[in-house]
């Protein structure tokens, strides 16, 4: 701090020019440092909780992905469940088809066998 030459005059005091011009540049200097310090401050926080935040973006993504491939796995899993009842269904529809048509040509050669021997087909 500056300590500035104050003449006193029948009670009054009496500034320079130059007296004033120093303490609004000492003000001003303070005030400038202050606000700087300030600045500085303010930046440093929020550049903290910039990074804060982005690292708690980037834990959550990272959990994200991992609920992504576990849910891809179980899709694929279901996936592969459906196709295989799938599957079983075709494969007793053709069972079925095939059933039915042996079981159409036993009864049709169960009513010739009936219409040659006389004997009645019931069913």
């Amino acid at each position: 701090m500056t300590v500035y030459d104050v003449s006193m005059t029948q009670g009054s005091a009496v500034v320079s020019k130059k007296d004033v011009e120093g303490i609004v540049s000492d003000a001003t200097d303070n005030i400038k440092t202050d606000v700087e310090l300030i600045v500085k401050n303010a930046v440093d926080d929020l550049s903290q909780i910039i990074a804060a935040f982005g690292q708690n973006v980037h834990d959550e993504l990272v959990e994200i992905r991992t609920d992504i491939a576990d849910i891809r796995t179980s899709l694929d899993r279901l996936t592969n469940t459906i196709d295989s009842f799938a599957k079983r269904l075709d494969d007793q529809d053709i069972e079925n088809t095939a059933r039915d048509a042996q079981h159409r040509r036993l009864l049709a050669w169960a009513e010739k066998v009936s219409a040659k021997t006389g004997i009645p087909l019931e069913y």
